[in-house]
Formats: structure tokens, sequence, C-alpha cells
């Protein structure tokens, strides 16, 4: 089966969870045995083409899709852009696909012009939904500006045209059906899943550990991570308020590994200010950047404890990649994260709240921290909770059933729109 994707992430091009997935996804399907050409949406310069077993990427620039809710105008032209490149590639001898498979919205109108063209399916998995987005950032974006109501007027109407729509969790799949109004017979639920052996390899030494310390300056602190995107949706302002109750009766560092994207400008700045006007968290918060999967995995190695304090959140990469390592986790109780961390089992579940006044969802700081510290200061908690992340990861998150259940989706969208 040759499989064409479409995505605005791929390696290097990489912000978040989407970008990993897609990543996960094509060389899996490569090594099933599946011919996989990649179409990445880039934003901003061109990228050369990449070449492996079973897998090629081409990079089309298409800087209109720069911001992370963009206009209906800029994400045609961009759709333009991308139609005319692969009607290009097909019409000068490229392979035609048997699937057409985008990820998101962005790249739906052209991905529909190019299954049309070739009598082949169109499926789209949804990563995540703007409606929410906007709803979360009432400060910044307001859902009755007609813009961003033609926005997700654009995403309704795109999943809607698609033969099959694939939810990244339950949440994703009730709000599709529910607030967008997609058949549930369209909707399928296949969680992210990523190559568990991998990312456990190789397990770092203890020098490379006790180095690693030591280049950090944190000594001898038991240590919380965070990994993702630094971006107001993944609730680190809430995270730092938390914080501050923790190191008021536990010893602690925190190691907060990712940037900001382009779309939220200023973020960043914003949540150091914060951490350096502050003489408590200033000593014991460290914020590292991007970090490759490499380093990623010396610094979980690290943590005691790894924290996902997302106000909305579709899937949870950073949950499952922690688990896989055998970390406890203290997530908010909410989107994908509710499906991945077993309250009480592999990690403790807190719930989000919601200001009286303005009606801003924030995490529950309190509860949140206190999750914190009981796990900071239990190792047979800690211990008891990440053999069961471990084993809840390989068995329902893992690359394997991603790949077997996308497969057999594929093949029956084929048979129906052959039939």
């Amino acid at each position: 089966m040759r499989v064409l994707v479409i995505t605005t992430e791929f390696p290097p091009l990489i912000e978040g969870g989407l970008g990993t997935h897609v990543h996960q996804l094509a060389s899996g399907l490569a090594q099933s045995g599946c011919k996989v050409d990649v179409f990445v949406i880039a934003r901003g310069a061109q990228h050369p083409p990449i070449n492996g077993y079973n897998l090629t990427v081409r990079f089309i620039s298409n800087p209109e899709i720069e911001p992370e809710v963009p206009s209906v105008g800029n994400i045609k032209i961009a759709n333009e852009r991308l139609g005319s490149a692969i009607k290009a590639y097909i019409e000068g001898g490229g392979p035609r696909p048997d699937v057409i498979h985008v990820h998101e919205c962005y790249g739906c109108s052209a991905a529909m012009e190019i299954g049309s063209m070739l009598g082949c399916p169109v499926i789209s998995t949804v990563h995540f939904l703007l409606k929410p987005i906007i709803q979360l950032r009432q400060s910044t974006f307001s859902e009755a500006d007609p813009t961003f109501g033609e926005v997700i007027e654009w995403e309704r109407s795109m999943y809607s045209q698609c033969q099959a729509v694939i939810a990244v969790s339950r949440s994703v799949a009730r709000a599709l059906v529910d607030d967008y109004g997609i058949p549930n017979s369209k909707v399928t639920v296949i969680y992210d899943g990523f190559d568990t052996t991998t990312f456990s390899k190789p397990t770092p030494t203890r020098s490379a550990l006790e180095s690693c310390r030591r280049e950090l300056g944190i000594g001898a602190d038991p240590v919380v991570i965070f990994a993702g995107r630094i971006d107001p949706q993944k609730g680190l302002s809430g995270l730092f308020r938390s914080a501050k109750r923790v190191l008021r009766t536990t010893e602690a560092t925190y190691l907060i590994a990712g940037r900001a994207p382009k779309a939220a400008p200023g973020y960043g700045e914003m949540l150091q200010a914060m951490v350096s006007g502050d003489k408590l968290l200033s000593k014991k918060v460290r914020f590292l950047g991007f970090q490759s999967r490499e380093r990623l995995i010396l610094l979980y190695s690290l943590a005691y404890v790894a924290v996902v304090p997302s106000l909305y959140e579709p899937f949870g990469y950073a949950a499952t990649e922690a688990m896989s390592l055998g970390l406890a986790v203290v997530a908010t109780d909410t989107g994908g994260l509710s499906e991945i961390v077993e309250h009480e089992k592999c990690g403790l579940l807190v719930p989000l709240t919601k200001c009286r006044l303005t009606g801003a969802v924030d995490i529950h700081v309190e509860q949140f921290g206190d999750a914190q510290t009981r796990l900071l200061k239990s190792p047979t908690l800690r211990s008891e909770f990440g053999s069961a992340a471990r084993t809840r990861v390989t068995t329902m998150f893992s690359l394997d059933q991603m790949i077997q259940k996308t497969t057999d989706l594929y093949r029956s969208a084929s048979g129906s729109q052959q039939s």
C-alpha cells in the first residue's frame, strides 16, 4: 500500500506532539512495508528532501501557516501551493497513492482535490481542535471575532468531507461529534503511539547522570521535570505557583525542557520574568530550551516526578514518554491525559478549576502542589506508580498498535472508495 501523508510538522521542523506522531507513524508504516510519501507544509524556509527506506519527505514552503490560528485566506493560499506541488510530483511520474492521510485541517483542501483527481480516499487525524484553543485564550482571541469563526467553520467543513477521521483520544472524538457535528460513524479513536524501545535506550550511566547534575548545578536535589512546548495551554504559570507551595516543605529542582512556538510570542519571556522575580523559584527552576530525544532520556532519568499541567491536552505525549521510562506522573484531569494516566495507579490526576470572575481555566494550584509533594516524599509510591506506568504505555500506547489500527482503517477506507 502507498500512502501520501500531509502534515505541518516533521523533523527537523517540529514543535510538539504533532511532529513526533507523524514521524513515528511514517517510519512505522515504512517499516511495516507501506510506501510512504510525506509532504510537509513547511512554516518558513525550504528544506532539502529526505529519502529513507520506503519513505520520502518533501518540504513545501508555506509561510502563511505560521500563526497557530491563521486566517482562512492564508490557509487557502497554502493549500494552493501544496496542491500544485503534489500535482506536479504525480504528473511528473511520482507514484499514485492508495490513500491520502492528512494531519490537521490545514492541508485538507489540497488533500480533497488530489483525492478527487486520483479517486482515492482522504483520512484526517485530528491532533487538536481550534475551537477549544480559542476559548481557552479568551484574553487574546474572541470566538465572536469573525476571523476565528471562519477558521472554525473551515475546520468543521474539512473534517466533514473526509472519508474517515482519526481522533487521538476519546475526548477529541466526543468534541468532533458533539461540537463539530461530525457523524460518529466517521470517527475512529487511535491513540498516539511511539517506539518505546528506541526512546528508552541507551540507559544513562551513573557517571553520565552525575555529570548532568553538575552541569545543571542542581546538587542532590530531587528533580521534577516538565517537557513540552512553552505555550499558554500547557499551564506553566500554574505549575510555577504550585512549585512555590512544594518548595516551602520539600527540596526539589524543576527542569523545564522545551521552547516557545512562534505562535506564543512573549510567553516564554513572561514565565522567565515570573521565575527570576521570585526568590524561591529563581533558585529552583532551570529553563533548558529545546532538548534532543537523547538528552531528554538523560533528564528523565534524573527525575523523580514528571508533571503535565496542561489546560487543554488532546492526547499527551509528555505523559506517555515519561511513563515509558518508569516515571510517576502528576497531570491535570483533562482531555487525553485522563485516558493515559490511571489515577492512583500510575500517577495522580488533578482537576482543573475556573475563575469565578473571568471564567478563565487554570490548574488547581494547591492540589497540584500537594500531589507533587506526596510523590517526592514517597519513594515506594513513585516506584509502584512508575512500574505500572511503564506497563500501561507498552500495552496501550505502543507503535505497533497505532500502525496496525491505522493500516486497518486505510484498507477499510480504500475498500469503501472502490465499492
